[in-house]
């Protein structure tokens, strides 16, 4: 008879997750669907290659400017954006919704999980209620509900840039011109940011995991690990592919700033903006903040308890000095050593996650887009 071993979650239980992300092949085959849906609705409407300005309705036409010019769909560099960010996006997704069950299963067996006055089966026997009540959680209806409110909000953005396009400019997605195609690539984004909306509840559930791991478990930091992080390397770890998920998106915003001012879209970055920093905040800020919490608090609480030991140590010291006890004097002045080298050991475990290099590369990512945005909103 096998031990018993950790639960493996499985975060791509529901269907649809487990149908989009489960099977690569039929994610670039869903994509490359959407891609065809679109050339052959553009090309339809005469809207793929170039667009004949004389020959749309008269009516129409009046409204734009004599010297209109016009952008056909293989012409317009946002195209190609809608299906490039999803596709930079699905590798770093497969492989953080991956690693879920393994960091789980690392903190455990390496002791880092544990609870006092609990054996080792104990423990594995609740934390693995604890893990089926978390799988359950990250695969429920609710996670279409973030979905709904980013492909709307998507939409939303979307219509009012439509409004504001300039007369003299006639596009293959212009709602006024060529409904069909708006329609279709509506439909397209909206399935595009449902599915980033369902990542981002999954996501979140993940955080949501690890504060209620630390508040219901004894997270036993480890000074001479060889991680250099107490022991809490597998979690750093997660955080770090959730993270790389955030910075293809976080390129939108620099992608539209781009494209507004070298080839004229008629689009405004800030907007979407706006809807990146949902990203930014979810993918990057929540997860530092939680490990921060996680190690510091494990941190304070160890460096308590090596001081109540300390001056235990102490006290029976000058007792022992008292009574004339000198023999034990190196025993405890050896012991009170060893444990001043934990506290400085336990302080030099770094409370915020990353490597130098890490930090600065997931920090730019998130305020170049933001600085870009400004400009072009105020430009």
């Amino acid at each position: 008879m096998e031990p018993p071993q950790v639960h493996w979650v499985n975060a791509l239980r529901d269907p649809l997750s487990n149908f989009l992300i489960g099977r690569w092949k039929v994610f670039f085959a869903i994509l490359l669907l959407f891609v065809a849906l679109l050339v052959l609705t553009s090309f339809y409407y005469g809207t793929l290659t170039e667009i004949d300005i004389d020959s749309l309705p008269r009516g129409k036409v009046v409204l734009l400017y004599e010297e209109a010019f016009s952008r056909p769909m293989l012409k317009d560099p946002t195209f190609i954006l809608i299906f490039l960010i999803p596709t930079l996006v699905f590798y770093p997704a497969k492989r953080f919704f991956c690693y879920i069950p393994k960091v789980f299963k690392d903190l455990f067996d390496d002791g880092i999980i544990t609870k006092r006055g609990c054996t080792h089966e104990e423990v594995m026997t609740d934390l693995n209620g604890s893990l089926k009540d978390f799988e359950k959680k990250i695969n429920e209806k609710y996670m279409y509900l973030p979905g709904f409110f980013l492909s709307f909000f998507g939409i939303f953005a979307y219509l009012i840039n439509i409004q504001n396009e300039s007369p003299g400019f006639v596009s293959w997605r212009s709602f006024y011109f060529f409904p069909v195609n708006s329609i279709v690539q509506i439909v397209v984004e909206f399935l595009i940011f449902f599915t980033f909306g369902i990542f981002i509840w999954k996501m979140l559930c993940v955080v949501h995991c690890m504060w209620q791991l630390n508040k219901d478990y004894d997270m036993v930091l480890k000074p001479y690990d060889a991680d250099g992080l107490g022991g809490f390397q597998p979690l750093e770890e997660l955080w770090l592919r959730m993270s790389y998920m955030a910075i293809p998106v976080l390129t939108i915003p620099i992608m539209l700033f781009l494209l507004n001012h070298y080839f004229g879209t008629a689009f405004n970055p800030f907007s979407t903006s706006v809807l990146c920093s949902t990203v930014v905040v979810v993918l990057l800020v929540i997860p530092v903040l939680n490990y921060h919490h996680i190690v510091e608090t494990r941190k304070t609480s160890f460096l308590e308890d090596i001081e109540k030991k300390i001056e235990r140590h102490q006290k029976r010291m000058e007792g022992d000095l008292l009574g004339e006890e000198r023999d034990l004097e190196d025993q405890y002045m050896k012991e009170i050593e060893r444990l001043q080298k934990v506290v400085f050991k336990v302080k030099g475990i770094p409370s915020m996650p990353f490597k130098q290099y890490q930090k600065a590369y997931i920090l730019l990512s998130a305020l170049i887009p933001w600085i870009m945005g400004i400009i072009s909103y105020f430009t």
